[in-house]
């Protein structure tokens, strides 16, 4: 089992934070008052605790209030006035991650997978939706229903446990520039990603000069630009790789 209970998560920068507590306070605007969790995983490539850490120190018991009903935990945000709230853009605001990749690349793994089953949810569907194993996603579902993200449930039918997830939608979008940003810089995936996109590029080149030397284009323009494909597909992969970062 990789998941650990020890949080080595860097300190978020104040913008980050800003950033978590005014979607948090347009979410929830959106939803009579009430926030879960889980509904701002999609929108910062950060582990659930992380997000979730920042909700917590929202909380003042006043107007806002961390409550529990059905086996979830959410966040009562009191005298929330949609009118008054400036319009939010809901793409990805954090595009770095830092720490445990593989867990945090996990638990949205399983957040974009929930987000598409409705009603109760198998840890085996789950897992066929995502890299990990079975064991992994148990595990990582056992640790979400700890701490109040999920509800555990047992099916007195077939005696099997089922989790119930909070109403969350993840983008497409949104789930692209997470994974990517999951990528540890100079990992093998990283470059496997990279690469493919520049080879995708050079595929594009070659079939151009394929058909320009069928076409019988004097072979002195050509191996110019096959030289020039080169550094043109690097360049498109480089400017791709920006692109899904945000």
């Amino acid at each position: 089992m990789f998941l650990t209970d020890i949080d080595t998560s860097p300190l978020l920068s104040s913008k980050t934070v800003n950033a978590i507590e005014n979607l948090a306070i347009n979410i929830a605007a959106q939803n009579d008052g009430n926030l879960y969790t889980l509904q701002l995983v999609p929108y910062f490539s950060l582990p659930v605790k992380q997000i979730n850490s920042c909700l917590e120190a929202m909380v003042d018991n006043s107007s806002i209030l961390k409550l529990e009903a059905n086996g979830l935990t959410y966040y009562k945000f009191k005298n929330l006035n949609r009118d008054n709230l400036p319009p939010t853009n809901q793409n990805v605001r954090e595009s770095s991650v830092e720490g445990d990749f593989r867990k945090t690349k996990l638990e949205h793994q399983i957040v974009h997978a929930a987000a598409k089953i409705t009603g109760g949810i198998q840890p085996a569907s789950l897992a066929a939706n995502t890299d990990f194993t079975l064991q992994e996603v148990k595990d990582t579902l056992e640790e979400m229903n700890l701490n109040g993200f999920i509800a555990e449930k047992l099916d007195e039918e077939n005696g099997s446990i089922y989790y119930i997830f909070p109403e969350v939608g993840y983008p497409e979008r949104n789930f692209e520039i997470n994974m990517h940003a999951m990528l540890p810089k100079g990992s093998q995936e990283s470059f496997e990603a990279n690469m493919s996109v520049f080879m995708r590029y050079m595929f594009y080149w070659v079939v151009l000069i394929a058909l320009l030397a069928v076409a019988r284009v004097h072979v002195r323009f050509l191996i110019p630009l096959f030289f020039i494909s080169m550094p043109f597909s690097g360049y498109m992969a480089y400017l791709n790789s920006k692109k899904i970062q945000g």
